[in-house]
């Protein structure tokens, strides 16, 4: 992407601080507009065939274009179609509304572009105290710790790897190659599809997910849970994980 100053183009890294800062405040102005629409706007606005297919066959461009004009592209044809997720009578999927905080403090932390794998640095300790925080709110011993990660399902996928290991000490270097029963999990069937999915990833398969019926109330039929955790353990399985769910899949 490249901007025009001085009647030069020059790369976006480049940009001087005051053309940096009209840049911020063209997209803050989309984004704004965008924000005043949300409370009435539609739950999904489908974008007319005829732009996606211009979309879609668009060629590769041979050369940059000005930062407002490809940021005027993006608010013509970019923002009107999303999926109104601040839109008051959203209640379509799991995605929350969009937090004015949230919008302020990813422009920072884009700005800043930490990689927090441990240097010294603030933002290390931002994770470290806010997964302290945590520990607090949940009730786990003092010195508990964690990490931040980019949603739910790469949750899920890190703790049921915090899961296997605890169960199946060593796995995260041999596998499963040296475990003495071969492991299986339980979930309920109105579980996340992201934890088969996290299954699959950490070797452990698809076929060691057990999926435990709910009642009325979409609760884990703890009654089933016991009895297939029985029956594997007469088969020779060692079960390792029951994954406990809230709220909608």
């Amino acid at each position: 992407m490249t901007a025009v100053q001085g009647g030069r183009r020059r790369a976006a890294p480049d940009l001087e601080p005051a053309d940096f800062r009209a840049l911020l405040d063209h997209a803050a102005a989309i984004a704004t507009e965008h924000w005043k629409r949300q409370p009435e706007m539609r739950a999904y606005t489908r974008p007319p065939e005829e732009l996606t297919a211009a979309w879609r066959a668009a060629p590769l461009p041979e050369s940059g274009e000005t930062l407002d004009r490809v940021l005027d592209k993006i608010a013509r044809e970019v923002v009107p179609y999303p999926l109104g997720v601040g839109q008051r009578r959203w209640w379509g999927f799991i995605n929350s509304p969009p937090h004015p905080v949230g919008i302020a403090a990813e422009l920072i932390a884009s700005t800043l572009k930490n990689n927090c794998a441990g240097t010294s640095q603030m933002a290390v300790q931002v994770e470290l105290t806010v997964m302290g925080w945590l520990a607090q709110l949940v009730g786990l011993p003092r010195g508990s710790g964690g990490l931040l990660v980019s949603g739910g399902s790469m949750a899920n996928l890190v703790g049921l790897a915090g899961a296997r290991e605890a169960k199946l000490p060593g796995s995260r270097r041999r596998g499963l190659r040296g475990a003495a029963r071969q492991p299986t999990l339980y979930a309920s069937t109105e579980a996340h599809s992201c934890i088969r999915r996290a299954v699959e990833l950490l070797g452990l398969g698809s076929d060691a997910l057990r999926l435990v019926p709910v009642d009325r109330e979409y609760r884990m039929d703890v009654g089933a849970l016991r009895a297939l955790m029985a029956a594997d353990r007469a088969a020779g399985l060692e079960p390792i994980c029951v994954v406990a769910s809230a709220g909608g899949r």
